[in-house]
Formats: C-alpha cells, sequence, structure tokens
C-alpha cells in the first residue's frame, strides 16, 4: 500500500526516518527536514501527524485504512504505548432501523446510534458520527479540505481571522460558487491561498458530494512509551546526534535550550555522549532536590486523569536511570479501596519509582510505622523528568498484605486490550508480568 506522510513537531526527525525504513513516503517536509533527508516531494499527504498540544504525544489524521494501516506498524513497534482512535467525524452507511418521537434507531459498521427524527433521509443514507458514546449522527455531512469546509444543509461563514480586505475577495467566490442546500466556510488557511486553487478546491468537494464518495477519515492520538520514545531517539540518532530523553527534555521549557547546547556539543566531539547525558540527569536530580516535591501525572487513557504532589524522600540515579521515593500524608476518614481497612489518623504513604518500570510500589503505613498493606500500581513505563513523573495507569493494580496477594480492576484492564487502546505485545507483557508480582 503507497501511503505518504507528513510529518511536524519535536517527534518528526525519528518518526520519519523510522517510516522511511518502514517504506512508507514522506511529503511536505519543512525546509530543516528536507535539508536533513534531501526529501522535496510536495505530493498531497495521505496522513498527517503533528504534536499534541502538550507535546507528549502526537496527533494522527487520515483516511481509516490508511491509518490503521499505520497504527499496526506503531504497535508493533512502539508497543509500549497508548493508542486512542476517534471515529468522530467519520462519514458512513447508515441503516433505518426504528423510528421515535425525536429521534431515528440507525444501524452502521460502528454500531447502532440515534439521528435526529427531521434528518432522516429514507431507509438508507449516509451519516455522520457527530458523538461516540453514545453513537449520534447527522446527515448534514461536512467535507473538510485545505481551505474550506463544505457542510450540507449548513451556512456560509468566513473566519474572523481573515484580513477584511481579503474577506471581500472570498466573498465574491463564495457568489460565484454557493449552492442551494450548501454552505462553505472559508478557514484561516484561505487568507493566503490563491483564489483559483480556493475554487478548485470547493469544486472537488462538490463532487465528491455528487457522487457520494466519502472518505472514511479518522484521528488517533498515540502517547508514546518510555521504551519507544528511547527507539524513536535512536531513529533520530541515525540523522542527527541526538541525546538519551530528548523527548521528555523537549517537552520542558527549563531543558529545551539545554538540549540544544548538549546536541551541538556531541555534533563537535560524539565521544562526549556518556558525560553530557549523566551531566543533565544529575542537574535534573539537583533541581528535584531544591524544590523537594515533584508532581505525579496519574494519566487515564479514557477516564479523568489528576495530579498530585508528593514530597521527595529521596533520589538516586542508577544506570542512567532516577530510582525515585515520595512520601505523603493519608486524609483520615472512609476505608482502603478493597480492603475494607480503615484510614486512620497519622497514616502516611511511601511511593517507589523507578524510570522505565512497567509499575510503582506504594507503602501504607500507620503513624508507628507499622506496614499496613503494599500496593502495587500497574502503568506504561515511568517516565520522570524536569519535577513530574508521568505514566498512564493500565486499570490493572496487586495489594499484597500479610502474605496475600489479589489482583485488582482486570476487567477494566481487559476492556483496554480489546478496544485496542494497548498493544497485543504491552497486554501480554502486562499478564505476565502480575503473574510474577
Amino acid at each position: 500500500m503507497d501511503i505518504k506522510v507528513k510529518v511536524r513537531g519535536i517527534y518528526s526527525t525519528g518518526l520519519i526516518k523510522y517510516l522511511l525504513e518502514k517504506g512508507y513516503k514522506v511529503t511536505q517536509l519543512s525546509r530543516k527536514q528536507q535539508r536533513r533527508f534531501g526529501i522535496k516531494s510536495k505530493e498531497e499527504p495521505d496522513i498527517i501527524i503533528n504534536d499534541t498540544p502538550d507535546r507528549l504525544g502526537i496527533i494522527v489524521k487520515g483516511e481509516k485504512r490508511k491509518v490503521l494501516r499505520l497504527l499496526a506498524d506503531f504497535k508493533e513497534d512502539f508497543w509500549d504505548s497508548i493508542f486512542l482512535v476517534s471515529i468522530k467525524g467519520v462519514i458512513t452507511k447508515g441503516k433505518l432501523i426504528e423510528k421515535k418521537e425525536n429521534e431515528a434507531l440507525i444501524e452502521t459498521d460502528y454500531g447502532v446510534g440515534v439521528l435526529p427524527i427531521n434528518e432522516v433521509e429514507g431507509e438508507e443514507m449516509f451519516v455522520q458520527i457527530v458523538e461516540e458514546e453514545p453513537l449520534r449522527f447527522t446527515t448534514r455531512i461536512r467535507l473538510e479540505g485545505k481551505y474550506v469546509i463544505i457542510i450540507k444543509g449548513g451556512f456560509h461563514n468566513i473566519s474572523n481571522k481573515i484580513p477584511q480586505e481579503r474577506q471581500l475577495e472570498l466573498e465574491k467566490v463564495l457568489q460565484e460558487k454557493a449552492k442551494p442546500g450548501f454552505g462553505i466556510y472559508f478557514k484561516p488557511s484561505s487568507a493566503k491561498a490563491k483564489i483559483e486553487d480556493i475554487k478548485k478546491e470547493i469544486d472537488a468537494l462538490y463532487e465528491k458530494f455528487e457522487k457520494k464518495e466519502f472518505e472514511e477519515k479518522i484521528v488517533a492520538r498515540v502517547y508514546f512509551g518510555y521504551h519507544s520514545k528511547r527507539l524513536i531517539e535512536e531513529y533520530r540518532n541515525k540523522v542527527i546526534p541526538t541525546i538519551r530523553k530528548h523527548l521528555e527534555y523537549r517537552t520542558s521549557k527549563t531543558f529545551n535550550i539545554i538540549v540544544d547546547l548538549a546536541e551541538k556539543i556531541l555534533e563537535k566531539d560524539p565521544n562526549l555522549r556518556e558525560l553530557v547525558e549523566e551531566t543533565i540527569l544529575e542537574v535534573n536530580a539537583e533541581k528535584i532536590k531544591e524544590r523537594g516535591t515533584v508532581i505525579r501525572m496519574h494519566l487515564k487513557p479514557w477516564n479523568k486523569s489528576h495530579q498530585k504532589i508528593e514530597a521527595v524522600k529521596d533520589i538516586k540515579i542508577v544506570e542512567n536511570k532516577f530510582v525515585l521515593e515520595t512520601i505523603r500524608p493519608i486524609k483520615p476518614g472512609g476505608t482502603y479501596d478493597q480492603l475494607n481497612l480503615p484510614i486512620e489518623p497519622g497514616d502516611y504513604a511511601v511511593c517507589k519509582y523507578k524510570e522505565g518500570e512497567f509499575y510503582y510500589e506504594v507503602y501504607y503505613y500507620s503513624k508507628d510505622g507499622n506496614l499496613k498493606f503494599k500496593y502495587i500500581n500497574i502503568n506504561t513505563p515511568i517516565e520522570i523528568f524536569g519535577t513530574r513523573i508521568r505514566y498512564f495507569d493500565l486499570e490493572i493494580d496487586v495489594i499484597e498484605r500479610e502474605g496475600m496477594k489479589m489482583v485488582v480492576e482486570s476487567e477494566k484492564f481487559e476492556e483496554l486490550f480489546r478496544k485496542g487502546i494497548i498493544s497485543s505485545k504491552l497486554y501480554n507483557f502486562i499478564k505476565e508480568l502480575v503473574e510474577k508480582l
């Protein structure tokens, strides 16, 4: 399958090298990437990859079949990552099952959902997914191009980010190209586009409506795991000198400049790699000690995530990885989940984190220092950078108390696998890990 990919963001150099070695084509490279790879293709991409807003992962957009092919390769090679696929916006065939007072039940390849009764167009029709859980559809289909969006049954509009003088030019285009039953929205990107290019795009989108040639496009978010980031850095290092943990440091304002300096040093003398990487880790460790606290980012693949501030008890560097201990008080009242043990005044927890591990341990003590139980949280590999601890919780844990072990929340873990949020490799790895623990 011939797949052309456009890549932007902090992961771009490593991913472009990876994609080229996997047989993908890359297109529309930035000037910097053109110089690095010697590729000047301007072909339209099938898939576009950008950073997530927090730069902790990537957003993959494109035709469903091709995006799923790419994700299959990602799951094989970047197996410790989290994969969140959204079908919102997908256009698919729907079949009317039942009419109700205000809505109709529609059956699609993605399941049964509801459609406003006033949008029903017959026994069979094309629908667009507007909500995923529960499934909701519309027949007011939106087709998006580079410069415009055409909406069936919609209104005409021009982005207010476009200068007034340019808006007047686009209004003339609108007068020429408007069709009954369709609305045209001019995106900010149309501000500097050639008028002829905009007109061609409008005609092409109308043609898709007329021929009902609707591509099923999906959006996926990929949050690379600790070990996947090291692999991406290895690919990047084939192109340009790259320090270990480059990708984590790029998300930190404090370390961003340090990365540039460190990699310039490596360009001049590659033999200094070990010294440079060790020094940055030591600087990071000192920063954590000085601050005295870290922020634990307990991320959930589909539920609300949360952050906790924890006091630093100890931090070490072992084999170029952080080993961190924190301590936090437990608010009295109520009971500990799963154990029916009362939470008493003075209870506290000591957490032990090892960078790159798929779990961390929490030891719960009474005010007298007696161990009540040990809780093992299973997660994607621990990342420690700046003053943050980050991981995705995998909805399965182990509790140890008085020589007994108990596995909890395993059904939610199974659902992560069934929904494709984790790879089969990660699923099997965690199953074996839980058995060993």
